[in-house]
């Protein structure tokens, strides 16, 4: 069975607390979290499981994301590591793994970027249960159970977008999981 993971996460600063967006790898990894389509569970990496996170990455046969390859990868691996080189060199692999990138392919049909929670409104009917200052927000209160919840929900938007199946999207599975994934 192919094992396709959706994939998201949240940081720990914002662009603004590192100094700007050519800061990204800077802006450190409060929660990853990964649906995985073999194991059809949610599993869950705070910031000092990163290497565990990549790992799962690589063992997938495709990751899908909303730019994951452009910010996402890019926060890894400076949460990863502190070289520059290093950084460089594990953005480089992750970014060539079999990805499909939502924004990417977005831009490429569109000519523009656009927001997922645009798309995802428009798509779904249902916008983002949050955005990224609000788990930023949820990081400096040790709220890590809100920012698991966000980036779930975020997940179960990328899942019914790659399968178009809005009525079985992974909600149901979300919410059976839900309990034994913490």
């Amino acid at each position: 069975m192919e094992r396709i993971i959706y994939f998201d996460l949240e940081t720990k600063y914002s662009a603004e607390e590192v100094g700007g967006w050519e800061n990204i790898e800077d802006m450190g990894m409060s929660v990853g979290v990964i649906w995985d389509s073999v194991d059809q569970q949610f599993s869950v990496y705070l910031d000092h499981q990163t290497n565990e996170l990549v790992e799962h990455c690589k063992r997938s046969d495709q990751i899908v994301g909303f730019n994951h390859v452009g910010f996402d990868y890019r926060v890894l691996a400076g949460a990863c590591h502190a070289e520059a080189q290093m950084r460089s060199r594990l953005h480089t692999e992750l970014a060539g793994l079999n990805n499909l990138d939502m924004l990417v392919e977005l831009k490429k049909v569109l000519g523009h970027r656009l927001k997922l929670e645009s798309v995802a409104r428009s798509t779904l009917g249902t916008g983002k249960s949050a955005d990224g200052l609000q788990a930023l927000k949820w990081y400096r209160e040790g709220q890590y159970d809100k920012i698991i919840e966000y980036c779930k929900i975020e997940n179960c938007h990328f899942k019914c977008h790659k399968t178009q199946k809005k009525d079985i999207c992974c909600r149901s599975k979300y919410k059976e999981s839900h309990n034994n994934s913490h």
